[in-house]
């Protein structure tokens, strides 16, 4: 008798800052009003701060980061196939790309971050972007990496939402040429990270994910220009998610009706798009148009909060599955950041049942 198909799995997104890292985003909370929340969490950050013998630096700030990385892979391995670094040196992506790009001003308190702020102003870009150190991303996989002998997978923020999320001098209004810069900005990066053995990277493009205005062709293609030249060997997710263009806590912007653009993405040099499962991209007809891609379905949830919703999910997933060759499809479950209600290993386990369900 075969055996039957066991779906791969990976973890997707960004994992919610632990303390004592000082930059944590408030996290979502339903019954209380923004201005409590943002009270209580600066509240709660000035107390970390004045129990702190000495204040933060950027030395002891990368080493709070290491260790929490080290714990976000360990809770993984072992659970998913395909592990996440956990994003944790992140505080918001595009400021924290500021911090990457030389040609890309950001406030001066904001350099080392130390402190969560809702209100700083958008980095600028003043001059052709370009890393300040090519083995940056190398340093952060391999960081992650270190902690266990599965494969861990390095995200990052994709160029056409940093291009959104910056006020650009150089290109003005011109996005798509905003986009090619940061795409060949990051290009260096991301040909030493496969070369040092990444296994895979995940593009974080909520621009692509939400809206109703019309996909650009050109940003499009200029999304290409980010792996020219990297190691076929790393395989390229794209992750596709509304939510992850609001603040957690804010609603989530409403997703992106499927159009021609979806058809453009059979051309980018990818090997596969991770979306939820209950994005209108995880319609059946909609993934069937993406024929060459691996299909990442997120199945728990940032914002799953009990079991009832793997039952919910491996009925969706079976129905996606009866249209769709199930050998192209990869169960993901979403790290969450801010906007997660239950812990990760809960809904690891969730994960699991998923699986086991299908």
């Amino acid at each position: 008798m075969a055996s039957p198909l066991r779906l791969p799995t990976l973890l997707t997104g960004r994992l919610y800052p632990t303390a004592p890292l000082p930059y944590r985003p408030p996290r979502q909370h339903p019954d209380m009003a923004w201005d409590e929340i943002i009270d209580r969490h600066r509240a709660a950050l000035a107390a970390e701060r004045a129990a702190r013998p000495r204040p933060w630096t950027t030395e002891s700030l990368e080493a709070a980061i290491a260790e929490a990385t080290t714990r976000a892979v360990r809770l993984q391995t072992g659970r998913v196939d395909l592990l996440g670094s956990g994003g944790v040196s992140l505080d918001e992506p595009a400021r924290a790309a500021a911090r990457w790009l030389r040609g890309v001003t950001l406030e001066p308190a904001l350099l080392v971050p130390t402190e969560w702020v809702d209100e700083a102003a958008r980095p600028i870009v003043k001059s052709p972007p370009a890393l300040n150190d090519e083995r940056l991303f190398r340093r952060t996989w391999a960081a992650a990496q270190a902690a266990t002998t599965r494969p861990v997978k390095l995200s990052l923020p994709g160029p056409l939402s940093l291009a959104c999320a910056f006020d650009d001098d150089v290109h003005g209004s011109d996005r798509a040429a905003s986009v090619r810069a940061l795409a060949a900005a990051f290009n260096p990066g991301l040909r030493a990270l496969a070369d040092a053995g990444c296994p895979a990277i995940e593009i974080v493009e909520p621009e692509l994910a939400t809206g109703d205005a019309p996909v650009d062709p050109d940003e499009i293609d200029s999304l290409g220009r980010l792996f020219h030249r990297v190691d076929q060997g790393c395989v390229r997710w794209l992750r596709l998610a509304a939510e992850d263009a609001a603040p957690p806590w804010r609603a989530a912007l409403a997703p992106r009706a499927p159009g021609s653009w979806v058809d453009a993405l059979n051309e980018l040099p990818l090997n596969g798009v991770i979306c939820p499962l209950d994005s209108p991209l995880a319609e059946p007809e909609t993934l069937a148009r993406l024929d060459r891609l691996r299909i990442g379905l997120v199945v728990v949830s940032a914002d799953a909060a009990s079991r009832d919703s793997v039952d919910r999910a491996a009925a969706m997933l079976s129905a996606v599955a009866s249209t769709l060759d199930p050998l192209r499809l990869v169960c993901a479950i979403d790290g969450g950041w801010a906007r997660a209600t239950r812990p990760l290993d809960e809904r690891l386990d969730w994960l699991e049942e998923v699986v086991r369900a299908f």
